[in-house]
């Protein structure tokens, strides 16, 4: 499956189809994403007997779902929308692109995470509509990757819906199709929010130091207060935070730092959270590693002897690199000049 899909996502049509070996690897890294996000599925999200959303007949009322449904369904309505015309055009690059960045980027990275809360929480309910829609997801997905990865794909749906026995076959199922109502522009709206506000926390973290297990509260002013009101817990969930206090405006306060985000701001008190001093030691110390990288490149470009002999690409990469040391040379002088601030 690995290799048949590494040769699918290069076919151009009218040309000759490239394979290299990384490429397989990539494709068998995907193999193992749709392995472990089903394994997740199955063993997460088992149907259980009594409780309300587990009985058959499909999904629950589109528009009594929590928001991550709602915008799960809308993504995998375009999903679908972008394969079903692809496989119409025998475009297998463009279907394998589509479903590999639904699968990993959107399933895995976000859905999987966000219904973590229900599935782990107090709300019996909750938590049922939580694997009805997860198992549901899974089956569309298997189905619209069957004809790319047949013998995973296999595999996994037979545990999915009882069928391994052999007496029913993925091969056989009916293809299936996306509800129009699952298209839900204000879902995802909604939802790239609260992404945004996420992706910026997990920013902040890795660029001071801070561990994924340590949690902080969050004070967020965005342009939809309502919005952070109702999903601060699946936000607090998401970046590892204690809690979320939306706010109207953010007072500026001593020790504290500002988060900007697409939707607004955030802010979050130091105290207790970061060295300061130690850490704008060890911004220090980059900044000069980086700028002695700078100068050693610009030394290499400067010279006409180096830029005139060297194969082209060669040059080309040390311009790239001369641009990413100038880009990591601002965002550094940006944050000591923010730490600077607070320790004063």
């Amino acid at each position: 499956d690995a290799t048949r899909l590494a040769l699918l996502r290069s076919a151009a049509p009218g040309s000759d189809v490239p394979l290299a070996e990384e490429w397989v690897e990539g494709t068998k890294r995907f193999a193992n994403k749709l392995w472990n996000v089903s394994g997740f599925v199955l063993s997460r999200m088992e149907e259980s007997a009594g409780l309300p959303g587990t009985e058959g007949g499909g999904l629950p009322p589109f528009t009594e779902l929590p928001l991550e449904d709602r915008w799960m369904l809308s993504r995998l309505h375009a999903a679908h929308t972008a394969a079903d015309v692809a496989y119409d055009a025998y475009d297998w690059a463009t279907v394998c692109r589509t479903l590999f960045h639904f699968l990993w980027d959107e399933m895995a990275d976000w859905y999987i995470e966000a219904v973590k809360l229900r599935l782990y929480g107090d709300d019996a309910a909750a938590a049922a509509t939580a694997r009805r829609v997860g198992r549901f997801v899974l089956d569309h997905v298997l189905r619209l990757l069957h004809p790319v990865m047949p013998f995973v794909t296999e595999t996994l749906w037979r545990e999915l819906t009882g069928a391994a026995g052999g007496q029913d076959s993925l091969m056989a199922a009916d293809w299936p199709t996306a509800a129009a109502e699952w298209h839900d522009a204000d879902a995802e709206a909604d939802f790239a929010v609260l992404q945004d506000l996420v992706t910026e926390v997990n920013r902040f973290r890795s660029q001071n130091g801070i561990p994924p297990s340590k949690r902080f509260p969050l004070v967020v002013a965005a342009q939809d207060q309502a919005l952070l009101e109702r999903q601060g817990p699946l936000v607090a969930s998401l970046a590892g935070l204690s809690d979320v206090h939306p706010a109207g405006s953010l007072e500026e306060r001593k020790g504290c730092t500002t988060i900007q985000f697409g939707a607004g701001q955030a802010q979050v008190d130091l105290t207790g959270l970061i060295d300061v001093e130690a850490e704008l030691a060890r911004l220090d110390k980059e900044l000069t590693r980086t700028q002695g990288d700078l100068q050693r490149v610009d030394g290499k470009l400067a010279n006409e002897g180096f830029t005139s002999r060297a194969p082209a690409e060669v040059v080309a990469k040390e311009r790239e690199k001369r641009a990413q040391a100038e880009t990591t040379i601002a965002e550094l002088e940006e944050r000591i000049a923010a730490l600077t601030a607070l320790a004063g």
